[in-house]
Formats: C-alpha cells, sequence, structure tokens
C-alpha cells in the first residue's frame, strides 16, 4: 500500500493547512482576476479548480540552440493504383465501456480544498442506498512485495515466512477461516524450507477450497512496463510449479497493486485459463464513474477480438486502496474501525478510538458494517459483495490473525442472526465469491458491461498522475529487456542442442542455472522492480541478480553452441565463449579467429554487427574465401571522445532462420583500405582545432546542413546540433520533418510553494518542457556499411547512424542511440526527455502506443489531463499517423512517451529527484547510472488513404515496423570460438559450406509473418523425459502502409510447418486456453497461424 501517515496528525498542522489553503485561493483569485475571462471559465469547466491549462509547447520554441528549418515539406501526388487485399474492421462497437470514449467524456475533477489527515480525499461516494438482503463474502488477504523497502530475502525473513506458517496453523485449527495468497516465488521459498507436516497440511488447505492460490504468476507483475513474453515467464513459472509440486491449478486472478492495468494482460490470464480477476489501480475518476454507472465489474474484451473468446470477468475495487479502512464501504473513518491489529483511524483530523468487539459494542459496530456493505452493494449489479481484509505483510503472527479473524467472526455471528438486517457474511475465498456473483447472474439474468481498452494512466488524486515509474531508474528497465532477449535466445539453442545430442549430464547441470535466470526474469516483473519504485538497495539488489543470471544466460548460450558445433566438425577441441559485458572485444595477437553469430529469430535477418579491435589490418571473410563487406571505425568512450586504442569493426551478416553462422577475422596486409572518415562538423574552423587519433584523423568539415543517404532514405542533419532535421522518402519523393530536440522537464522549481513534486512514482511538472540551449560537439563518421553523427553534450550523447547500401534490413529508417549520464546535482529534480517535431499531422490529436509488446492501443492527447496525464508506457513502439503518412517510434526497451501536439512525439529518457512524493518510498531518485537507450524510426506511407482514422479505436504495426521490432529487441549473439580452426574434416556429406555453420530449420525464412516467442525445454520431475513448449505470435499487419522491407506479404491466413525443425522424434500438442488440447500428428505439415493470439505447442520428446 502506497499511503503514507505522516500529515497534520496535530492541530497545530491543521491550522496552518487552513493558513495555506487560505493563502492558496487568495494567490489563485488574484491571477485570474488578471487573465481574461474565457480562459478562467476553461479552467473552471475542464476541472472545477484554478489551475493553468497547459500549452505544450508555448513560447519554449524560442529557445532552441539552433532555428528550425522553414522548408515545407511537399507531400506527393497519388495516382491510381492497384492495392492489395486488405480488410480492417473497426470493433470498437462491440463495446459498451470504450476507454478512450469514457476519457473524453470524464470529469477529472478532484477536491482539493478537502483536508484529511492523509492529503488523500474519497471521491467515490454513496449518498443514497437501499436496504436489500446481501451476500458477503469476507476474503482475508497479505500483500506480499517480492523487494520494496526490504529486498526480496528481507522481507520472507521477517515477515512472509511467519505468514505461511500461522496461515496454515490458524486455518487448521479453525475450520470456518479462510486465507487467499498471490505470490508463488515467497511461497516456493516457504515450501523448500517447511516441515512435512505443514507442507501435507497446506495440501489439505489447499484441496477443502479454504486456501486459494490467486493468478499463480512467480510475481504480481507491473501491467505498464512489462513485455507480455516475460509476463508469460512469470505465469508459467509459478503455475508450473503450482501443477508439479501441489497438483494445483489456479482459477482467478489477483491484482491489487500494479500502478494501472492493460488488456494485454487480462488476455495472458485468460490464457492460462483464468476466467475471473481482481483490480484495484485505476483512475479516480474512472472509478467515480464506473461506480455511478454500477459498471465496477465488466468482462474485459480485447479490441481485436470482437465475439468475446478471451473475455475475462473483473471486478475493480471502488475505494483508494486495498487495505482495510477502503474495504468495506465508502466512508474510510467507519471502515477502519473494522482493522483490529493496527490502530490508525482518523475521521478528518481527529483520531477514532478502536476498540475489541465486546458485548457492548456489537451491535453499533454490526450497524455500522451493515450500512457500509449496503452503501458499497449501490455500486455493483448483483447483491453478492466482496469484502477483502488485509494490506501489505498482514496475517503475519497469531496476534494478528486471533485479533482480525475473531473480532471479525463476533460481528458476522451478530449480522447473521439479526433478521432485520437480512444479510449473510461468510468467510470466502475469490472461488466463493466469483461462483455467487455468477450464480446470481445465470439465476436473475445480471448482464455485465464489456469493456475494451487499457485503465492507464492511473492517479489516484488530481493531477498527481504515476507516470513517473515509466521512466525511473532506465537502467533496470534496460537490464529486464537485455536479460529477456538473451534468456530467449538461450533457451532456443539449448532446447535444440539438448533434445538433438541427448541430455548428458552437462547439459543436465545447466539447466538448474537456466531455471534460475527464469526464476530472475520472473522477480524483475514484480510492480516495484522493474519500475524502479523500490529502495536504493533493493534496487542495488535486483541489478546484482540480473547481472548474476546474464552471466550465467551466457555460460548456458556457449555451452549449448558448443556441443553442436562439436557434433558437426567431430572434435572436441573447440571452446566458445561469449562476450556478456557489452562488444565481443579481439586482440591482435588471436588473430585469425573465428566468430559465430546466433541468429534466434525464426525468420532471415540481414544487418550489420560489430566488435572492438586493436588492429586495424584486419579483413572479415565467410565459408573459407568470400570476403564479406566490412568496416573499421573509431571506438567511443562513454565521454563521447575517441579511444585510441581500440577500433570498432562492424561486417555484413546475413544468416537464414534459426541459424549459427560463421566469420573468420584475419589479418591483412597493408594499409588498411575499409577505415572510415572522421569529421568534425563545425560553423567556423578559425577557433577549432581537430583532434586526431591513429588511423582516424579528424578533418574540419564547415558546413550548412548535411546528409546522409542510402538506396532508402536520405535524412538532413543540423550543423550545429549534429540532429536530425528532415528524411525523405528517395522513391516517392515524400520528404518528412524530424526536426529532433532535447528539453527538459523541471519539478519544484517554480510555480506553488507548496505543491508537490515528482518523484520515484509521479510525474509532476513545474509546466511546459524547456529546450535544451548547450551546442553539443558534432562528429561525422563515414562508412561503407553505415554513417553516423555523434553529437556529444556535457551529460549526454545522441548517435545516429544510416545505414549505406544493402547492407542490413535496417537500411530503411533512422537509427538513434541515447547514452546519458545525469547522476551530478545540476540534474537534480529536472527530467530529460528527446522530442521529435514532425509534419504528420491530425486534428484528433491521436497517436498509437504499444500494450507490452503485445498489441498497440489509439491513444489521445487531452489538455484536461494536464502534461502528466498524457503520457503512456511504450514497451516497444509508438507511431503517429495523418491519413496518408505514418511515422513509427521503436524501442529497444520501456520508455514514457506522449504526442503533445499533432505531429510531435517525445520520449523521457531519464531522471533524477532529490524527494520522495508520499507513495511510501520514502527517499527520491538519485543513484542514476550510465544508462542507453536505441530508438528507431521508421517513416512509411499509406497505400490507400485511411478514411475511418477518426473512428478506429484500433492500430496495427507495419510489415517493416514489425520486423525492425523484433531485430532490436532480439540482438545477435556474438560467441568466439577458440582455437581457430583453418580446416576441419567434414563428417557428411550434408555438411555444405562452413563447417561451423549450423542450422536448425530447413527453410531460409521459416517465420516470415509470425514471431517466434520462445521454445523453452522443460524436464519431467525425475529429469528422465522432456519436452517443450513452443510459443508463436501473428500480429495483424496494417496492410495498407507500404512495405519498405521485403519479408512478409499481407495474407490473410498463414500457417507454420513444424516438421521444418531440426528435432528428434517428437510428437506435437496444440495447448489451448480451455485446457482441452487438440492433437496433431509428428507428419502434419501445416498448422494455422491466428492473428494476435498466442499459440502454444507442446512438443514431446520420444
Amino acid at each position: 500500500m502506497r499511503l503514507p501517515w505522516r500529515r497534520m496528525r496535530r492541530k497545530w498542522r491543521t491550522r496552518i493547512a487552513v493558513l495555506v489553503i487560505a493563502a492558496f485561493v487568495a494567490t489563485n483569485f488574484f491571477l485570474v482576476t488578471r487573465i481574461r475571462p474565457q480562459t478562467v471559465r476553461t479552467w473552471i469547466r475542464d476541472t472545477g479548480l484554478f489551475q493553468i491549462r497547459y500549452d505544450p509547447f508555448g513560447s519554449s520554441l524560442s529557445a532552441r540552440a539552433c532555428p528550425l528549418s522553414q522548408e515545407v515539406a511537399v507531400t506527393r501526388s497519388r495516382g491510381s493504383q492497384e492495392f492489395p487485399v486488405c480488410t480492417m474492421e473497426d470493433y470498437s462497437s462491440h463495446a459498451d465501456i470504450q476507454m478512450e470514449a469514457v476519457w473524453d467524456s470524464v470529469s477529472v475533477g478532484y477536491p482539493n480544498l478537502v483536508v484529511s489527515v492523509t492529503g488523500w480525499v474519497d471521491t467515490v461516494r454513496v449518498d443514497h442506498w437501499t436496504n436489500k438482503p446481501l451476500t458477503v463474502i469476507l476474503v482475508p488477504h497479505s500483500h506480499q512485495d517480492p523487494g520494496w523497502l526490504k529486498t526480496m530475502e528481507s522481507y520472507f525473513g521477517s515477515f512472509t515466512r511467519g505468514t505461511l506458517d500461522t496461515a496454515v496453523d490458524m486455518l487448521t485449527s479453525h475450520p470456518t477461516w479462510t486465507f487467499v495468497w498471490a505470490e508463488v516465488v515467497f511461497l516456493r521459498m516457504w515450501w523448500e524450507g517447511a516441515s512435512m507436516d505443514r507442507r501435507e497440511k497446506f495440501k489439505k488447505l489447499l484441496a477443502s477450497g479454504r486456501l486459494e492460490v490467486v493468478t499463480g504468476g512467480h510475481v504480481m507483475p507491473d501491467e505498464s512496463l512489462t513485455h507480455f513474453a516475460a509476463i508469460l515467464e512469470s505465469l508459467v513459472q509459478g503455475q508450473s510449479w503450482l501443477k508439479d509440486t501441489l497438483n494445483y491449478t489456479v482459477e482467478n486472478g489477483w491484482a491489487i497493486d500494479p500502478f494501472g492495468h492493460s488488456s494485454t494482460m487480462a488476455y495472458l490470464l485468460h490464457e492460462a485459463g483464468i476466467k475471473n480477476t481482481v483490480l484495484q489501480r485505476a483512475h479516480f475518476a474512472v472509478k467515480r464513474e464506473f461506480a455511478r454507472k454500477r459498471q465496477l465489474e465488466f468482462r474485459w474484451r480485447q479490441a481485436w477480438d470482437p465475439k468475446g473468446r478471451h473475455d475475462v470477468f473483473c471486478h475493480l475495487f471502488p475505494f483508494l486502496l486495498y487495505s482495510i479502512p477502503y474495504s468495506c464501504g465508502p466512508e474510510r473513518h467507519v471502515c477502519c474501525q473494522f482493522d483490529f491489529h493496527k490502530r490508525q483511524c482518523f475521521r478528518g483530523t481527529e483520531k477514532v478510538p478502536l476498540l475489541e468487539v465486546t458485548k457492548e459494542n456489537v451491535e453499533r459496530l454490526s450497524w455500522d458494517l451493515y450500512e457500509q456493505l449496503q452503501k458499497k452493494a449501490e455500486l455493483y449489479r448483483s447483491n453478492v459483495v466482496l469484502l477483502p481484509h488485509g494490506d501489505d505483510f498482514r496475517y503475519a503472527t497469531e496476534a494478528d490473525w486471533r485479533a482480525q479473524m475473531s473480532n471479525m467472526q463476533a460481528l458476522m455471528d451478530h449480522i447473521n442472526n439479526n433478521t432485520q438486517m437480512a444479510m449473510k457474511i461468510q468467510f470466502g475465498t475469490l472461488r466463493t465469491y466469483f461462483d455467487a456473483v455468477h450464480a446470481e447472474a445465470r439465476e436473475s439474468r445480471l448482464a455485465f458491461p464489456v469493456l475494451s481498452g487499457d485503465l492507464v494512466p492511473y492517479s489516484d488524486r488530481g493531477d498527481q498522475y504515476w507516470a513517473g515509474f515509466y521512466t525511473s531508474r532506465p537502467f533496470i528497465k534496460y537490464l529486464a529487456r537485455r536479460l529477456q532477449s538473451l534468456l530467449r535466445s538461450t533457451e532456443i539453442l539449448y532446447t535444440f542442442s539438448s533434445s538433438l545430442l541427448g541430455f548428458d549430464a552437462n547439459m543436465t547441470s545447466l539447466y538448474s542455472k537456466l531455471e534460475a535466470s527464469r526464476r530472475t526474469l520472473a522477480i524483475v516483473q514484480h510492480h516495484d522492480a522493474i519500475t524502479g519504485t523500490s529502495k536504493k538497495d533493493v534496487m542495488n539488489d535486483y541489478r546484482k541478480k540480473i547481472a548474476d543470471s546474464i552471466r550465467d544466460t551466457g555460460s548456458i548460450l556457449t555451452s549449448s553452441a558448443e556441443s553442436l558445433v562439436r557434433h558437426k566438425i567431430g572434435t572436441q577441441s573447440v571452446k566458445i565463449i561469449y562476450a556478456d559485458g557489452g562488444l565481443m572485444q579481439i586482440s591482435q595477437k588471436e588473430l585469425p579467429v573465428r566468430l559465430l553469430v546466433w541468429n534466434s529469430l525464426g525468420k532471415k535477418r540481414k544487418e550489420v554487427a560489430s566488435i572492438l579491435i586493436d588492429t586495424g589490418n584486419v579483413t572479415v571473410t565467410r565459408d573459407g574465401s568470400m570476403t564479406v563487406p566490412a568496416q573499421l571505425g573509431p571506438a567511443w568512450q562513454e565521454d563521447g571522445a575517441v579511444n585510441r586504442k581500440l577500433f570498432q569493426l562492424s561486417f555484413e551478416m546475413d544468416a537464414s532462420a534459426l541459424q549459427l553462422s560463421s566469420y573468420v577475422i584475419m589479418q591483412s596486409t597493408g594499409v588498411a583500405k575499409n577505415q572510415t572518415s572522421l569529421y568534425r562538423v563545425v560553423e567556423d574552423t578559425a577557433h577549432v582545432q581537430p583532434n586526431s587519433s591513429g588511423l582516424f584523423p579528424a578533418k574540419m568539415m564547415k558546413t550548412g546542413e548535411f546528409s546522409l543517404s542510402n538506396d532508402v532514405i536520405s535524412g538532413t542533419f543540423s550543423k550545429c546540433t549534429g540532429l536530425l532535421q528532415s528524411v525523405q522518402n528517395l522513391a516517392s519523393g515524400q520528404r518528412y520533418d524530424a526536426a529532433m530536440s532535447f528539453v527538459s522537464y523541471t519539478t519544484g522549481q517554480k510555480g506553488h510553494p507548496f505543491r508537490d513534486k515528482s518523484g520515484a512514482y509521479i510525474f509532476l511538472p513545474d509546466g511546459v518542457a524547456q529546450y535544451i540551449t548547450e551546442k553539443p560537439t558534432v562528429w561525422l563518421v563515414k562508412g561503407v556499411l553505415f554513417s553516423q553523427v555523434w553529437a556529444v553534450y556535457k551529460d549526454f550523447t545522441l548517435v545516429t547512424t544510416v545505414y549505406e547500401g544493402n547492407h542490413s534490413e535496417l537500411r530503411a529508417g533512422i537509427d538513434v542511440e541515447a547514452h546519458f549520464n545525469i547522476g551530478s546535482s545540476r540534474w537534480d529534480n529536472k527530467e530529460l526527455a528527446l522530442r521529435i517535431h514532425t509534419n504528420v499531422f491530425n486534428e484528433e490529436l491521436a497517436f498509437c502506443t504499444d500494450v507490452n509488446g503485445f498489441q498497440l492501443h489509439k491513444r489521445k492527447t487531452r489538455k484536461k489531463m494536464t502534461i502528466q496525464g498524457n503520457f503512456y508506457p511504450m514497451t516497444t513502439m509508438a507511431m503517429i499517423e495523418s491519413t496518408d503518412l505514418r511515422v513509427t517510434l521503436l524501442s529497444s526497451y520501456s520508455h514514457a512517451v506522449a504526442s503533445l501536439a499533432s505531429g510531435y512525439l517525445e520520449v523521457i529518457l531519464d531522471r533524477r529527484l532529490i524527494q520522495d512524493d508520499w507513495r511510501g518510498l520514502n527517499e527520491g531518485i538519485k543513484d542514476n547510472v550510465p544508462t542507453s537507450s536505441r530508438l528507431f524510426l521508421l517513416f512509411e506511407e499509406q497505400q490507400k488513404p485511411l478514411q475511418n482514422l477518426k473512428r478506429n479505436t484500433m492500430c496495427f504495426p507495419s510489415a517493416s515496423a514489425e520486423k525492425v521490432s523484433d531485430l532490436i529487441n532480439n540482438e545477435l549473439s556474438i560467441l568466439k570460438s577458440t582455437p581457430f580452426h583453418p580446416f576441419v574434416k567434414r563428417r557428411s556429406r550434408e555438411s555444405e559450406g562452413d563447417p561451423f555453420e549450423v542450422k536448425l530449420v530447413r527453410d531460409y525464412d521459416w517465420l516470415p509473418c509470425a514471431h517466434l516467442v520462445n521454445l523453452r525445454l522443460a524436464y519431467s520431475n525425475s529429469m528422465k523425459s522432456s519436452s517443450a513448449m513452443l510459443t508463436l505470435q501473428r500480429k495483424q499487419l496494417d496492410c495498407f502502409v507500404q512495405d519498405i522491407l521485403p519479408g512478409c506479404r499481407h495474407n490473410k491466413t498463414a500457417t507454420i510447418d513444424l516438421t521444418r525443425l531440426q528435432l528428434p522424434k517428437y510428437s506435437v500438442t496444440e495447448i489451448t486456453s480451455k485446457g482441452s488440447p487438440d492433437g496433431f500428428s509428428r507428419n502434419a505439415e501445416t498448422m494455422p497461424l491466428r492473428d494476435m493470439s498466442l499459440m502454444n505447442y507442446k512438443i514431446n520428446f520420444k
């Protein structure tokens, strides 16, 4: 629970608060009387508060380091042309509640002038209610964070072990009591140390239904920043352990603490067999609106699923938090009386005494509880009421259990025996509650609304949007995605190696390391881990866990590659090395050296691979003699200076699907012919001296705007900032504005002195962002494979890459990498953002962001939600489009993104905050570390102008955008093979070309229109048999967008041929969400690929 209890607890604080409010009102009255009345009416109409509406850019446009180019973009005329068969239906009419329409109409006003002890006020009120017979299900629970103010291990020792020990003992001795538990990571830790007696009691409690494990995930994940594949890993980890260890199947979900809820999570729950779930953290205005319309229970439907095949029934808690004071009804000062262990109960600023239930007060307390439950029932459509009873780390001791349950039992007995109340209360679990609701719905023919969209952004108070955690501690977000990518790559290679070569002792021993890395990936999806919202020491613990798992996963990758290569070439003398700390580094004395490059995608890929080397006279070959295009350029240090000891060697990498490719780096004679040219870009050469670095003496280049081009696009750059200004499609002649600039948001540096400030959770800027006027040092690197522009600022660097010729599929767009380190005090209470100004306009102020990397949703920028309320999480991509143009921004890990004005995109890179934001962390974010972020820009054209741009609430990526996203989120794994084997005797005729190359699928481009999510090996408990889970996804693509990259064609249907995989004898079963698999034989040639849905196949090895 993120609610402090530190504010205004004494009467003198209340008096000061009254004076502050009076000063606030007087100041605002003084200001608004000097502004035109129409503006004042706008403020009042939008929110009911005296709060200035922002201008997203305003006068800050004049503060640029360099002026914008005034050239007007020209849109090419469209002649008659034929379009591919393309059907993209608008499904928005299939939902009763469309969240974008809700955001358009809902009032976001908050009663700021109400004084309370906590600073939060109730926004959901029930003024009228009627007596009716109710069934109340009381569900005891304890929310246990695997890391927040303490590390996971510390919490387990301090609270969790005792909670589970006591739960087993108390439930065993009290046959009417119940309990629910969510975090399987803690349950697993407890099980390993529990006595056999407690284990047996735990199993009996599960079988009896009085103890229910909910969701079954390894952790309760964040739902904004997490990638769907990582969420899936958390669910697989937890639910597989429950099934294998306890023979237990989860039925209901429980998500009470993630900071907003995503539709992708609802879909994944359905695929895991969960049909009902509980939600908590939705915007206070949404809860208020849903409560008014009695829509707090709904069927959550995917926007692309008009028939509701993947619907999940949801119960949304109506009040501020999930703790006991907010559980029984709308009046906190009444409900907090029913917390019989922690004595914190206030009405306004007056403390309400808490009493044990006695014969003298049971009547009054029972009527208090009865009234609150009747009021709560007014907010829902059924007469079954869910009464959760718990909080963070509750029920940890026997005293806590006895105080809570015994007192509640006394009240329940009194109410159940009072005929005037006509209410029945019982202990139960989520299964008890949802069974009762659905039974009443069938009997009374209750209809629940259908909701489509997301429950983001989240705000619990006024304009204090929880959009800060989208950016907080970006290094942990980068590490989490890196581990996810490496683990996926390793899983696939390990599965092939183990299944093809047999499960020998070495590969079996590596399985425990693989399982540990899987658990680490699942742990860091926790809603206080990847979000960056834990204490500094806890975040360091997460970082260490990830670093250890990256190292171990790298060792599994190398062992798997070793086994495959040794088997193919017939020698055990091969040793393979993986560089887990960045680019592979090679010294001259190692030459010649063989590199193995692993493409883990189910599709072909062609891009540029890079290593570091200390000599310039080298060549790159493949298949023994074929020279590979290569480029030797300067290596750069973290401070943006040229490294004088190392060079960056880049070469063209062309690999088929699931291929381990072989390249040889060898010494060459003479002067290197493939080196790049290095230029220092300046406005005036008179006062600047060029630096030189060995092979790369810097030349001076005095120029205006300059361009970098290939056969697809041409990018124009500013001479004084080195930042991209525009891009032209060379085939069509279409020109796009793409003016990049850096801006910063501040908090607490101006404005109202008593206004809260940004913190780990909250983004609360002072106002519009200010352009950073510092002029960087600009370097231009021109080469045969790619050219780069380096804009080196004091605390950050932006590297923009344009790929040359036909050497990379990434040549279709602009590759952007930001390196930043804002750890100094000059960045206190500031946030660094990258802004892109385009000429792609739409009058709706609409743009699209992905949801957990699984699907895209349309968003709209709304002034009433202030600057901070218009930022959304971007996991992999965002885009803006007009009726005929589109710009897509792709990302290698999660960021906050916004389109604050038509034609603009903005990404926040990092933030440094010196204070807490009153959500319980009790510290700011001052542990910034050097971090990098890879972004990519695609500039695309609609083949057929969109006519329904306004109506459609769905977004779809182009085939090119989806391909680029696959490439930058699943990077190549570069391995070094030692010792060097120049000639190897081939074992069989099927060995063609370089014997070190290993192809694991028979097709060059196996899955051009689908993504291989994972191929994940699982051993049986006895380690004597194994199977693998193959997970695929085929996204629905926007077939109106012109394809820039070759590959996927827009077919209505697609298939997959599993017989093309180089696997030993096996059988295949499709895993469905209903638990009744459809069988496929080993010889089945094709299987269907359905749009959007995940397809899971269990491969049983014989």
